[in-house]
């Protein structure tokens, strides 16, 4: 496996990383390329993934289509720019988890099999694919910037969580993300079920060895379809939790939904979460959750529902 540093110098001790957005495209495209190769020790990256195209995107700029009378037909004009701009934003947002993860004063270990899930094939059915890992990085990495502390992202081999942390005011959470599963199958009438099946099965696998027990639910769709997804996000957890045994139920869910638009050719971003606290019906959070709760709602400055 390879061991090339880290592609720039993290900072001083003690200070902040600098903006992702004052790296340049190129610069991007390398973070991307160390991540395949330190945790992989491939030295390519496929092309059909959407990992490979984010990594085109940054390194070099978008070619022309082509034109003439035996050109094809042009794909949706629309769903092209929405995926142009998706494509933009995650490649940003995946290197400065990278970058985070990897800052000298933090203590972070990241499964291998978690960056080998990032070179999965797209998924055709989609506009928008999105790879394994990507949403568990960014949340970890907001976590240690926002928190300190430390944390572990586990892989495929390990079940029942996908982080566990412990942040620098004490306590550890397990943290368990349902953004790609809950994407894929975003179908008004099929929603509410696979809501609630995949909240239980999530809530049911994360450990109870003490620690906080936290879902968090991640949707990237349109910025419209985010605005109302958010707005029912409380509602609708209590709905199904009132329904299940006490026993299955985490501490609380998180719920973050990322929209991308072009509107009359004016891009458009949402980045918006919910934090709901789970007590009802007797149920009452262990300490551990009262301790990791202030922290993990720091990281997001997100409002309690």
């Amino acid at each position: 496996m390879a061991t090339t540093p880290f592609p720039f110098s993290p900072p001083p001790a003690g200070d902040r990383l600098p903006r992702i957005s004052t790296y340049t495209p190129a610069q991007v495209a390398e973070v991307l390329r160390w991540t395949i190769e330190r945790y992989t020790g491939k030295t390519s990256i496929p092309p059909q993934t959407a990992f490979g195209r984010w990594y085109a995107t940054m390194a070099a700029p978008p070619q022309d289509p082509p034109s003439g009378p035996r050109a094809p037909p042009p794909p949706n004009a629309a769903q092209l720019q929405r995926v142009g701009l998706y494509d933009f934003r995650e490649a940003v947002k995946l290197a400065w988890s990278i970058a985070v993860l990897h800052a000298s004063r933090h203590e972070a270990t990241i499964a291998s099999s978690v960056i080998e899930d990032l070179l999965e094939a797209d998924n055709s059915a989609t506009d928008l694919p999105m790879p394994s890992g990507t949403g568990t990085l960014y949340q970890a990495a907001r976590l240690l910037q926002s928190a300190g502390g430390s944390i572990k992202i586990f892989g495929r081999e390990t079940k029942g969580r996908d982080m566990l942390w412990m942040p620098v005011g004490g306590g550890h959470a397990s943290i368990e993300r349902k953004d790609r599963a809950f994407f894929q199958t975003f179908d008004g009438s099929k929603a509410d079920r696979f809501f609630k099946d995949k909240l239980i099965e999530a809530s049911e696998g994360l450990p109870d060895d003490g620690s906080a027990r936290i879902v968090s639910i991640g949707y990237s769709t349109t910025v419209r379809e985010a605005a109302e997804l958010q707005a029912t996000f409380k509602e609708r957890l209590l709905r199904f939790v009132r329904g299940s045994p006490p026993k299955v139920w985490p501490d609380a869910a998180y719920g973050a939904f990322v929209g991308y638009e072009v509107r009359d050719g004016v891009e458009e971003a949402v980045d918006k979460g919910i934090f709901v606290p789970i007590i009802r019906d007797g149920f009452r959070q262990r300490p551990e959750f009262l301790v990791v709760q202030p922290a993990f709602k720091r990281a997001y400055a997100v409002r309690s529902g």
